[in-house]
């Protein structure tokens, strides 16, 4: 979860629908105006959508709701930090690339109480080039070595457009990090499979495992990892404590390119 005392993101005041400052108004076809907190009718069907669910789990969440999980909504992950990519130079079908390597922009949102961030919820929008996903993660369940929790995912075709949305209903912006990505599909001896993530961050690199827990094991022998360290931390507070350990100011985690 994000530390107290992240930075927070700094947007100049420019319409990422019209490219103009200070605009009160958008102009809609047919010569009609909206105000901003019309913005959302400018999403398509699939985003206003996508932003519809993360709002009702995020209001689900905040009126205390305990209605029975859907276990298709649970994730359980680990990360492991690695020197380089251990899946390089497996073939098909063992190990399928889902998706190449591809650079990604994430922000964490969450309300000026920190209601979010105190009861370890986490809000995102994640930026693929111009697509993006809109990504709601419940609280932490008590697990001896995984991270396990529910998670609410959703495709957008403007994450730029659904920042400005989530920021107009009082969120806004608390911390910034990039990584690059490629996405693999593991099919182990056993027949289980999982995915996972090769990232490249500015602090190292790291595999990030979704699966069950005997699958997350059975990867780990297989690729000889089983003495790695498993991380249930999140990216955020995982470079917090990088730099503390650097004696380097906390802040978000860009590439020195992107800074």
């Amino acid at each position: 979860m994000v530390a107290l005392g992240c930075p927070r993101v700094a947007f100049c005041n420019i319409s990422p629908l019209t490219g103009e400052a200070n605009d009160r108004n958008i102009r809609l076809p047919r010569g009609r105006t909206r105000s901003r907190s019309d913005l959302g009718m400018l999403l398509p069907s699939q985003d206003r959508l996508g932003i519809f669910i993360a709002c009702r789990s995020l209001v689900s969440r905040m009126r205390g709701h305990k209605g029975r999980m859907d276990a298709t909504m649970l994730e359980a992950e680990v990360k492991i930090p690695v020197e380089r990519n251990p899946l390089d130079g497996h073939a098909e079908p063992d190990v399928r690339v889902v998706k190449p390597r591809h650079f990604e922009e994430n922000w964490v949102l969450d309300f000026e109480d920190e209601r979010l961030r105190r009861s370890a919820s986490l809000l995102r929008i994640r930026r693929v080039g111009e697509r993006g996903t809109i990504t709601f993660k419940g609280p932490p369940q008590a697990h001896p070595s995984l991270k396990v929790r529910e998670e609410v995912e959703t495709e957008v075709a403007h994450p730029m457009r659904a920042l400005a949305i989530f920021e107009r209903l009082g969120l806004r912006p608390i911390y910034r990090y990039q990584k690059y990505r490629t996405e693999y599909r593991v099919q182990l001896p056993s027949g289980a499979a999982l995915s996972v993530m090769f990232d490249e961050t500015p602090m190292g690199n790291f595999l990030e495992l979704e699966g069950d827990e005997r699958s997350i094991w059975e990867f780990l022998h297989r690729f000889h990892l089983e003495e790695k360290p498993l991380l249930r931390a999140s990216y955020p507070t995982l470079y917090a404590e990088f730099c503390r350990v650097r004696g380097k100011p906390f802040g978000d985690m860009l590439f020195p390119e992107t800074e």
